[in-house]
């Protein structure tokens, strides 16, 4: 009888936490994300032809692989830290873009090298 009692009373517990679970699983479900705030700058008008600039994103960063990126923080950053960020970043790119023109050359230089070098090769 006692065994009856304990398997009757886990079977009810499990039961509760599977209830509970799934209650949870569905207050999950229901929740959703908040809407977006509204733009508190007026909309630019865009006129064909002409430049836009966007200052207010920060400075263009050159990777070392060549590609671009932006500082993710600078609407954050003080007056100061963004002459030093725009001192640092301007030295740093123009040494980088000198390395990836570089190994651009050599690259090239070495892809001419290897057509000279195979002279009895046909272009389909």
């Amino acid at each position: 009888m006692r065994a009856c009692a304990a398997v009757l009373l886990a079977a009810l517990l499990l039961v509760s936490v599977c209830s509970a679970s799934e209650e949870g699983a569905e207050h999950k479900q229901e929740q959703h994300l908040p809407l977006p705030e509204t733009a508190s700058a007026p909309a630019r008008e865009l006129e064909l032809g002409k430049k836009l600039a966007l200052d207010e994103l920060g400075p263009l960063i050159v990777t070392s692989e060549g590609t671009l990126r932006r500082i993710a923080n600078w609407a954050h950053l003080s007056e100061p830290e963004r002459k030093v960020a725009l001192r640092r970043l301007a030295s740093r790119n123009r040494e980088r873009l000198a390395t990836l023109e570089e190994q651009q050359a050599a690259a090239a230089g070495t892809q001419q090298q290897q057509e000279v070098e195979l002279p009895g090769r046909q272009e389909l």
